[in-house]
């Protein structure tokens, strides 16, 4: 399997894809993070089989701007209509407020392929 790890530019965070999923990793609060994720998430997106059970970790991730969830809610978007087999795990921290009330819509936009756990 590939595995691609792409550093933000302001040197906040990181998200990585490998053999364990996704995982995003700091800070997400750069303006341009919605074209780091879309451009990040159209390079693995030859690497993910159709039919791929994917855990997105978000565990360690201290902030995701709006700019960052919006470019997720794309993804997401994309892969129900590109690889509708796909089905996405977002794992997150309960000890992280706002992680819960993040990954809640993206259950509701693909209750079929998104599913959440708390960790």
């Amino acid at each position: 399997m590939e595995s691609v790890t792409n550093n933000f530019e302001d040197g906040k965070g990181l998200i990585r894809f490998d053999e364990n999923g996704i995982s995003m990793i700091g800070e997400v609060d750069s303006i341009k993070s919605g074209i780091f994720l879309k451009n990040f998430f159209a390079d693995i997106f030859l690497f993910i089989e159709d039919d791929a059970n994917i855990i997105f970790n978000i565990t360690k991730l201290q902030f995701i701007n709006s700019v960052g969830i919006k470019a997720l809610v794309e993804w997401i978007s994309l892969l129900k209509i590109k690889k509708p087999l796909i089905k996405v795990t977002f794992i997150y921290s309960k000890n992280i407020s706002w992680q819960e009330p993040c990954v809640k819509p993206l259950f509701i936009l693909s209750p079929d392929s998104v599913s959440i756990k708390a960790e």
